[in-house]
């Protein structure tokens, strides 16, 4: 399954100043480089990858995996509203929500257990 199945980008009003550190977000590959790649984010705001940050596993040929045009989701990891710089990781366990919710249901009560 790719990262884009099901999903639209949303378009992100407000620039840089609307990220925070940890919010996921929605973009398109930009440009890719043996070094990483460029998300775009919003009309002038792009976010860089690094080599590191496109994956769990070691990425041979970044350009092949990430094409320019696809759509991703990926975290902010930094991020300097004044200059518009932004750095983010495309990783899937760092980009995944950071929660879960197990339910155990017995017929005298109901217990929720919250993990965040």
């Amino acid at each position: 399954m790719t990262q884009t199945e099901g999903h639209d980008a949303p378009e992100l009003s407000g620039g840089a100043a609307s990220l925070a550190v940890g919010k996921a977000v929605w973009g398109y590959v930009k440009t890719t480089s043996s070094k990483g790649c460029f998300v775009s984010l919003a009309r002038n705001l792009d976010a860089y990858i690094r080599l590191c940050n496109l994956s769990e596993q070691y990425v041979s040929d970044p350009a092949r995996e990430y094409p320019a045009g696809m759509l991703v989701q990926c975290r902010i990891l930094t991020l300097d509203a004044n200059r518009g710089r932004v750095e983010a990781t495309l990783k899937m366990d760092q980009v995944r929500a950071r929660f879960a919710v197990f339910c155990l249901m017995t017929t005298s009560c109901l217990r929720l257990i919250c993990s965040v």
